[in-house]
């Protein structure tokens, strides 16, 4: 039966395994990087995921919001008010993909 040790060092090696290859991931792919660098909230994935909020791309700003919204990390919620000041009427959940 697999330890809860074991469980969190499963998911540092898929965070890092996701941060190393993220400039390489397909665009297909990068919302649900995002979620699930978002998701734990620990500060090395808050940070990769605060930076690509800094995209000027809308369809990527909007996949970029719906994954911090799902994090437990204060910063995202900083994040999410600084795009609101931004971009005052971005709505991600009305962006054309």
């Amino acid at each position: 039966m697999p330890s809860f040790r074991d469980e969190a060092a499963a998911a540092t090696r898929v965070r890092d395994g996701l941060l190393e290859r993220l400039s390489d991931l397909d665009a297909a792919v990068k919302p649900s990087a995002w979620f699930v660098l978002a998701r734990p909230g620990d500060s090395k994935s808050a940070a990769a995921v605060v930076k690509a909020a800094k995209t000027d791309c809308l369809s990527e700003l909007a996949d970029v919001v719906l994954a911090l919204s799902y994090s437990p990390n204060r910063e995202a919620d900083k994040v999410l008010l600084d795009i609101a000041d931004r971009i005052p009427n971005f709505d991600p959940l009305e962006v054309d993909f």
